[in-house]
């Protein structure tokens, strides 16, 4: 382990001793190809299916099943590893545990989720302490852009091994970690399908950082964004992740943090936007755990693969120990979008704000890997909270038109509840009129759109098979967050909506602002 990743000292050497009697071994049965090559390769996608496999003849609390297919037609598998054995949701459902789903290889140039994955689900399977399956059903999708990872080549020069490693966008040329809000590859429609089916708890996206120099080998993050459920934001912030952190250090001597990169020479320390293209923050949105896992780009290839897997281990830890609080803060979040308050408001756009204190930053002086590097750390102001810029109202529905078929099924993809007006009704509506549309770069194959829009009511009949879309339902933020036309992320943002978008015409769907009488 480089000495700049964690400080030699007694309680650091204490602790890498400790982690090292019960590491993943690379004698174990089935192997990865990371631990068979002595950490220089990764796998590609038919050597992690026969891992999967071997897997599952080696040990009975394993069932197979298939995530979907990707674009170029590979099957993504899936590890359910639980004891007794399930094999589908319902079974899961009706077991009363906890379900808690990881995720690997995303982005395919970041190898270390995938291989950490495969050998956390071996030594789960494996072993005869069986203590965290008595809480959890754990299911390990390894490969999720698969295709992507079959292309290995120097797609990553930058990153302390392996040499060959697949590239960032699957085989339509898009990021799959950008594709939540559209869902247009297959590889994220199947992702977002086994949600809906299996209503994971908790899921852990597992990455590798591109560039930041600092002395974490494991950054973290957990959904951010002020439309979301504000007691589920602070548990994962200031609860979960700190928690998550000490274990892994305590574990193994590997130290971790907020995920962030440098800002202003350093004056900050600067995270993503809190959007829900991204997979993390959209779980935040389904009122569910999502967790972000960089791992340290510059770290050697093993010390990242090795730190993942304690990473993804100490969070199904937290979850076992803490499942009766998480269930609670769950079912208040589904609760709270069923019946909103009666003055409920969605924040449709944010910006990043500091936190009231400076934070100690564990960086490195110069350099671009910590060989190059000294120590230094910085006390500067982390950029890990946000602010609405803008919200409104939530209605009681949104009426969508019957011409926007493709904005139903997305809607009914993510698992939202749509109905169907069967007479002309007239009713009292909001109308929103289009002040301004501003398009940005192309952006993922699409021009983002930008709309200053102005609401009015109106009393006016709505036509026999307009679609309703009710707030009052477990989804109902995200369902706000999606066809409201000023939202930062939403399906007018990515070009659902551009057929009928004019300066000084109206936005086509209606909002209904109460239930009628």
């Amino acid at each position: 382990m480089n000495p700049l990743l964690c400080a030699p000292s007694v309680t650091c050497l204490l602790a890498i001793l400790t982690w090292a009697l019960a590491k993943p071994c690379r004698a174990q049965s089935p192997a990865t190809v990371a631990e068979k090559s002595n950490y220089t390769a990764t796998s590609k996608h038919e050597e992690v299916v026969d891992f999967c496999k071997q897997l599952a003849k080696a040990s009975p609390l394993v069932r197979l099943g298939e995530l979907g297919t990707s674009h170029e037609g590979r099957k993504l598998p899936v590890v359910v590893v639980a004891d007794p054995p399930v094999a589908t949701a319902k079974e899961a459902k009706k077991s009363g545990k906890l379900v808690v789903f990881a995720l690997g290889g995303i982005h395919a140039g970041e190898v270390d989720g995938k291989e950490a994955l495969l050998m956390l689900a071996r030594d789960l399977a494996l072993a005869k302490d069986r203590s965290l399956l008595k809480d959890l059903i754990i299911i390990i999708a390894p490969n999720f852009n698969a295709d992507g990872g079959d292309k290995l080549g120097n797609n990553r020069p930058h990153q302390a091994g392996p040499a060959q490693v697949g590239t960032r966008a699957n085989a339509q040329g898009l990021d799959l970690n950008r594709d939540f809000v559209k869902a247009e590859t297959p590889e994220v429609q199947a992702l977002v399908r086994f949600l809906n089916r299996w209503d994971p708890a908790l899921v852990i996206d597992t990455h590798t950082t591109n560039g930041a120099t600092h002395r974490y080998t494991i950054t973290f993050d957990g959904p951010r964004h002020p439309a979301l459920f504000a007691p589920l934001t602070k548990f994962i912030r200031d609860r979960l992740l700190p928690d998550v952190g000490r274990r892994l250090e305590k574990a193994s001597g590997y130290k971790a943090y907020f995920y962030g990169n440098f800002a202003g020479n350093p004056k900050q320390w600067e995270t993503t936007l809190a959007q829900p293209r991204m997979g993390f923050h959209y779980l935040g949105f389904r009122n569910r755990i999502g967790i972000l896992s960089e791992s340290y780009v510059y770290a050697p290839y093993r010390d990242r693969v090795l730190a993942t897997h304690g990473f993804v281990r100490a969070c199904l830890e937290f979850a076992a120990d803490n499942q009766e609080a998480i269930r609670k803060l769950l079912k208040e979040a589904d609760d709270s979008g069923r019946s909103p308050a009666p003055d409920a408001r969605v924040a449709l756009r944010h910006k990043l704000v500091p936190l009231p204190k400076p934070v100690t930053i564990l960086g490195l002086e110069g350099g671009k890997t910590p060989a190059t590097g000294k120590a230094k750390d910085f006390q500067i102001d982390y950029l890990g909270r946000t602010e609405a810029t803008l919200s409104v109202t939530l209605p009681y529905a949104y009426l969508v038109p019957a011409t926007f078929p493709g904005v139903v099924e997305n809607l009914q993809r993510h698992g939202i509840e749509v109905e169907k007006l069967r007479e002309d009704t007239r009713l009292d509506v909001e109308v929103y009129r289009v002040d301004g549309i501003a398009r940005q770069k192309p952006f993922q194959k699409h021009a983002l759109v930008n709309v200053q829009a102005t609401p009015a009511k109106d009393n006016r009949t709505v036509k026999a098979g307009t679609y309703i879309v009710h707030t009052r339902q477990r989804l109902g933020r995200l369902a706000a967050f999606l066809l409201e036309p000023q939202s930062e992320d939403g399906l007018c943002t990515w070009n659902f909506f551009d057929n009928a978008l004019g300066e000084g015409q109206e936005f086509p769907v209606l909002r209904l602002p109460a239930e009628p009488k």
